[in-house]
């Protein structure tokens, strides 16, 4: 089954692997503990984002995974942990 869906994948279209890798990244970074691991992997997921909306241009979505990026970075860097 996971080889059919790899197939699928590479056979159509690579913007929607990136899509879904987007996808699966995401619902592993909201169902982590810790604000710091949630938001690293919420720039890791929202980059394959901004990629995939490249790709299908979706100005919209690009430029809220670009924010999304930009708030957990400043987040990251510059907010400390109370």
């Amino acid at each position: 089954m996971l080889q059919t869906v790899i197939n699928y994948f590479t056979a159509n279209n690579y913007a929607e692997l990136i899509g879904t890798i987007s996808n699966i990244i995401l619902i592993v970074a909201y169902s982590m503990r810790g604000e710091k691991r949630i938001r690293m992997m919420s720039v890791v997921g929202s980059s394959f984002s901004v990629a995939y909306n490249y790709i299908m241009h979706s100005t919209c979505f690009l430029i809220l995974s670009c924010t999304i990026i930009l708030i957990n970075l400043y987040h990251l860097i510059f907010v400390k942990p109370e």
